[in-house]
C-alpha cells in the first residue's frame, strides 16, 4: 500500500472518530422533552452532561442524588434512553445511505 494511501486511511479514520465524539447530545438538550430545568441543573452539577450520561445512568446513581426521587430518576433516564436510542437510529439510517451512495458512485 502506499504512503498516500495509508496517510488518506488514518485521516478518514481521524475524521470518524472526532465526528463520533461530536455526536454527545448535553444534558441540556432534554429540557425540549420534559425535564425541568432544575432536574438538568442538578444532572449536570453531579457529572451527568450528557443524554448518554443519563441514559445509562443507573436508577439507584440518579435516585441517589439530591432532589431527584426515584420515580423521577426513572422518568428522566427514560426519557434519556428513548432520545439517546432515536438519535443512534438517525445516525445508523444516515450513514446507511452515505455508504450506499458511495457504492453506486464507485
Amino acid at each position: 500500500m502506499s504512503e498516500q494511501v495509508e496517510r488518506e486511511e488514518e485521516i478518514n479514520v481521524e475524521e470518524e472518530s472526532s465526528s463520533e465524539e461530536d455526536e454527545a447530545q448535553p444534558v441540556a438538550v432534554l429540557k425540549e422533552y420534559g425535564v425541568d430545568q432544575k432536574y438538568i441543573k442538578l444532572l449536570d452539577r453531579n457529572g451527568y452532561h450528557t443524554v448518554e450520561s443519563v441514559a445509562f445512568a443507573t436508577l439507584r446513581a440518579l435516585g441517589s442524588l439530591k432532589g431527584i426521587s426515584d420515580d423521577k430518576a426513572a422518568q428522566i433516564i427514560e426519557i434519556g434512553w428513548c432520545f439517546f436510542r432515536f438519535l443512534n437510529h438517525v445516525f445508523q439510517v444516515f450513514s446507511h445511505d452515505i455508504s450506499e451512495e458511495a457504492s453506486a458512485s464507485g
